[in-house]
């Protein structure tokens, strides 16, 4: 009898040294990292991946805080039960915080924190962090201290002075620009319009047939007070417009004139340059300022020039 109890009890501990064993070697697996990561994320940086599960009640664990390894977020990709069946799809966002190899399924879990059980384990998702410091620089992303700031000395006698020049920049531009002298601008003198280039439209509208009343009795005043002094025409209009009508040079406009008025259009002769010239040739005489050589005579053509602007005025 004694035997058979020492048998027992040597059985009874190897089966709890094995179970032991067993345990430890589940632990390790589960904490051991993966040979090859799903994904490889620079430490600070933001990424996801995604999963599928046949339960649709999954979120992230609560318990997370700046101080943990990693920052993990869970998002349905289909929140509409009512149109999805199983599996559902699922995006876990994650931040890396300090380097290492992590299985984001430890951060998912029901929402009364328990692993869920319907539809199975929640497939791992192992992800390792890396960071570019040197090892001597530490892991964790909080522990870098932020750099101090520079201040340089005299610091509020520069900005004293920049507030100042900023302050008086627009006093002296105001007092520059009172001092500031603004010439007027220059007034552009348009030169008087000549006989010539007063009678010119009058010519071209009597050939075309459309010369009104008004303009008619405008050129036979412009023709009056041009040849009035000249061929000493009486103080009336009205006689003086067949005296010029039969002169050899004041009547040849007069005349041509006259003939287009009671001509047909068709049977007018062609108004060309050449014409219109022949017909302005004696009034293109320039007014000029009397000289003691010309005396009288330039004197008399400037009066009657000026008299011919001021009538069409």
């Amino acid at each position: 009898m004694k035997l058979i109890s020492q048998f027992r009890i040597i059985v009874l501990v190897l089966i709890a040294l094995a179970q032991i064993h067993l345990t430890r070697c589940v632990a390790d697996e589960a904490n051991s990292p993966k040979a090859d990561p799903d994904l490889i994320v620079k430490r600070g940086l933001s990424a996801e991946v995604f999963f599928s599960h046949e339960n649709s009640q999954l979120v992230a664990m609560a318990e997370q805080t700046s101080e943990s390894d990693v920052l993990v977020r869970l998002e349905r990709m289909d929140q509409d039960d009512s149109g999805f069946e199983p599996p559902f799809q699922y995006k876990v966002q994650f931040f890396g915080a300090q380097a290492g190899d992590y299985d984001l399924s430890n951060w998912i879990s029901l929402e009364d924190g328990s692993k869920p059980v319907t539809g199975g384990q929640v497939p791992s998702m192992w992800v390792r962090i890396v960071s570019d410091l040197p090892p001597e620089k530490g892991t964790s992303l909080y522990e870098i201290a932020d750099p101090a700031l520079y201040s340089p000395s005299g610091y509020r006698r520069i900005a004293f002075a920049l507030g100042t020049i900023w302050l008086l920049t627009p006093l002296v531009l105001l007092f520059l620009n009172r001092r500031e002298k603004f010439e007027p601008p220059a007034q552009i003198v348009t030169p008087p319009l000549t006989l010539t280039d007063r009678l010119r439209p009058l010519i071209e509208s009597a050939h075309r047939g459309s010369l009104t009343t008004e303009q008619k009795g405008q050129m036979e005043l412009l023709l009056y007070v041009f040849w009035q002094q000249r061929l000493k025409l009486p103080g009336s209009l009205t006689q003086s417009i067949p005296l010029m009508r039969s002169d050899k040079t004041a009547g040849h406009l007069l005349r041509t004139l006259e003939a287009w008025v009671h001509c047909r259009p068709d049977r007018r002769p062609v108004l060309d340059e050449s014409t219109l010239q022949a017909l302005l040739e004696p009034y293109h005489a320039k007014v000029t300022s009397p000289s003691k050589q010309q005396g009288k005579q330039d004197a008399s053509v400037s009066v009657e020039h000026s008299s011919v602007s001021e009538a069409v005025k």
